[in-house]
């Protein structure tokens, strides 16, 4: 993550999936570009951005991110093979003011069938050492979504967060004599009603990527309760 008086820059992941504040994930890398920039991020110990993909905008042959993302931080990696698998949890929202494109277009539009080593890859495209081979971005960062919910909403949110709970206990036929204890100390991790407990419980109730998306782009606490509660209405 470069950064000067008027600019940040990130390495940007598009991806089909949407990452909310505090959401945890798992990460499969094996592309010689996002390959590049897990080196790039664990070599300094720096976060990269997770977009939801934008096919109608394409970058340089790739799939291009929207706009509004969330920059991940990585927890855990371990490598599988060819592969890397790492665990990373979501951090701040930002919003893409300008792109950067990779040096390199998809693999197919230069004719290999298979993906070479980082190494030979660059040199075959010409990058010199500041090239890289990921999508990367001039960004912003969004506020955090502010406000203070009104007693209906919290107990409409409540309502459906236990509902929930329930569910879920019944369906891992967790003793009755425990799921009260349970449910309540998980209404405790809630229960400040903010914004980061807004996207603990999206990241839980909510699958849908575009959905998530939507909750992403909120820009205050009432709007993003409100997309909330109709999504999983």
């Amino acid at each position: 993550m470069d950064s000067t008086a008027d600019s940040l820059v990130l390495p940007i992941f598009p991806l089909e999936c949407t990452l909310l504040p505090g959401e945890p994930q798992v990460l499969r890398i094996f592309e010689p570009r996002y390959k590049q920039m897990l080196d790039d991020c664990l070599l300094d110990d720096l976060p990269f951005g997770i977009c939801l993909v934008d096919p109608f905008h394409p970058v340089n042959g790739w799939t291009g991110p929207h706009l509004i993302g969330t920059t991940a931080r990585i927890c855990g990696h371990e490598e599988a093979g060819s592969n890397h698998i790492i665990e990373i949890q979501g951090q701040r929202r930002f919003r893409i003011m300008e792109i950067i494109e990779p040096v390199a277009p998809p693999m197919d539009a230069i004719q290999h069938r298979v993906f070479p080593d980082l190494e030979s890859l660059m040199e075959m495209v010409g990058g010199d050492e500041d090239s890289r081979l990921y999508i990367r971005a001039k960004v912003e960062w969004m506020i955090e979504p502010e406000g203070t919910l009104d007693d209906n909403f919290k107990a409409e949110l409540e309502n459906i967060w236990m509902n929930f709970l329930s569910s879920l206990a019944k369906q891992n036929s967790m003793p009755e004599e425990m799921v009260e204890e349970w449910k309540n100390a998980q209404l405790a991790t809630v229960c400040d009603w903010d914004a980061s407990s807004i996207w603990r419980i999206a990241s839980v109730l909510v699958a849908d990527p575009n959905e998530k998306q939507s909750l992403l782009e909120s820009a205050n606490l009432l709007e993003l309760v409100t997309e909330l509660m109709h999504v999983i209405d």
